[in-house]
């Protein structure tokens, strides 16, 4: 499938296109006309090459569908109510193997999941220890799970990318961490585009705060690479000295992440860690 309609497929230049998975096709454009186009072009196709939709499955010009367990709508994307619902109906592990299967289905969402690496340590701290013959789902793991549940019940929307334009992300690290948000301007509003969290692993030698600090930002550009890539961006960190510590400093240690962070379009801008809390919540 994916040879056949090659012509077709989404590219960030491209204002219409398709997203294949399997045999599914996913279409999409920015108007009715386009989609119009863009549909009589797929089925023509299809149908040199002996291939047929099947009818009963389809559906056109619609303004929203689900697709993978996400519902697409227009410039926004939720994870669909079905298998939220199926998350919610969840009942609290008494098992790894029922948290193991927990954190596969959640972690399916992590992008619309503000922290969502960092909430779930108890859990993953639950499946290093799943050898001991006592399971214990602690205080710490229920007050996890009911926080991502918290969230996924509402169907966090976050937007797709609009290439050309500014970003904006938001980094937040501590010693175990770093959580992340990325924020575009799209027609005067502030969308969130993604979440992103990971987890530190052990530091070989004692850092200071503003080395962590500079880890997570790396952390997070390296995730958001292929969006990120020639677009102006803006960092917000709670580290005052982080912007003149980039222009400035000659530190041979942290040279390498230096180096990445100049390779971008980039602009450094301090945030008090209240304000940023406030940001994150959409208050700011």
């Amino acid at each position: 499938m994916q040879e056949v309609l090659s012509e077709f497929l989404f590219s960030e230049d491209k204002d219409s296109g398709v997203i294949l998975y399997v045999d599914d096709i996913f279409g999409y454009a920015c108007s009715i006309k386009d989609l119009g186009e863009l549909a009589i072009k797929v089925v023509k196709k299809l149908h040199a090459c002996g291939l047929k939709l099947n009818k009963e499955k389809s559906r056109l010009f619609a303004t929203n569908i689900d697709f993978l367990s996400f519902e697409f709508g227009q410039r926004e994307i939720r994870p669909s109510s079905d298998y939220i619902k199926k998350i919610m109906n969840y009942k609290v592990p008494t098992n790894t193997t029922q948290v193991r299967r927990y954190l596969g289905m959640v972690q399916y969402f992590k992008n619309h999941i503000e922290n969502a690496s960092i909430t779930l340590i108890p859990l993953y701290d639950l499946l290093k220890n799943e050898n001991n013959k006592v399971f214990n789902f602690s205080e710490k793991c229920v007050q996890a799970f009911n926080k991502v549940n918290e969230q996924l019940s509402s169907r966090p929307v976050i937007a797709p990318p609009i290439f050309g334009l500014p970003f904006e992300l938001m980094v937040d690290s501590c010693k175990d961490a770093v959580g992340a948000i990325l924020f575009q301007m799209q027609e005067g509003e502030k969308k969130v585009i993604g979440h992103f969290s990971k987890r530190f692993k052990e530091w070989k030698k004692k850092s200071s705060a503003l080395e962590i600090e500079l880890r997570g930002i790396i952390m997070a550009l390296n995730h958001y690479m292929d969006l990120l890539t020639g677009s102006r961006l803006t960092i917000l960190c709670d580290h005052k000295p982080m912007s003149s510590f980039v222009k400035n400093s000659k530190c041979a240690r942290v040279m390498d992440m230096l180096e990445t962070i100049n390779s971008f379009d980039i602009d450094i801008k301090y945030k008090n860690a209240a304000s940023m809390k406030r940001k994150s919540n959409g208050y700011a």
